[in-house]
């Protein structure tokens, strides 16, 4: 399961791209903390997946986080701390949710925050492109598409603890938490 905010621009991308990455024997989900639930994907999110990746995420409608959805899912991945923490205590799952930028941190300071009114986007993290340009939305697609293709080979390899970024249960969640 990825999660973002609104479930409308960056979890609806890497769903597409994760669940075209798995394959159909996956069940890729998405869903967003402050969702309302049964909007489409954002049309720059839509355009940049369709151009740039041939993937078409129009059929997708946004979910709301809920309990049951994370406790159905076997990974959970956060876009930002914030929702990271959301789903840690809202469904208990700490040991399985984990920032979705950590399999690929970001160098350069990105543009932006990751949640409405937050901070600057920390290097594990993933900016939200809501509102932007479609080349605000390339960039953001092309951020999770490195981290799609981690993320995908950490799932094909057995999803082993040591290899892949810390959950919120782990004590070096600390470090990526700020």
């Amino acid at each position: 399961m990825v999660i973002c905010y609104g479930n409308l621009c960056r979890s609806p991308m890497a769903e597409g791209l994760l669940r075209a990455r798995l394959g159909p024997e996956w069940d890729v989900r998405s869903a967003g903390t402050n969702a309302y639930g049964g909007d489409s994907p954002s049309p720059l999110g839509c355009e940049a997946m369709r151009r740039e990746h041939s993937i078409d995420i129009t059929a997708q409608t946004s979910t709301p986080l809920t309990v049951q959805e994370l406790n159905a899912a076997d990974h959970i991945f956060a876009m930002s701390v914030q929702q990271a923490k959301i789903a840690a205590a809202l469904g208990n799952v700490a040991d399985r949710v984990r920032l979705f930028g950590s399999f690929a941190p970001t160098l350069e300071q990105a543009e932006g925050s990751a949640d409405p009114g937050g901070t600057t986007v920390s290097i594990f993290e993933v900016a939200d492109p809501m509102g932007g340009t479609y080349e605000e939305y390339s960039v953001c697609l092309h951020r999770l598409h490195e981290c799609a293709d981690k993320c995908a080979v950490w799932i094909e390899s057995g999803a082993p603890e040591a290899a892949g970024p810390p959950s919120v249960a782990s004590p070096r969640w600390r470090f990526q938490a700020g």
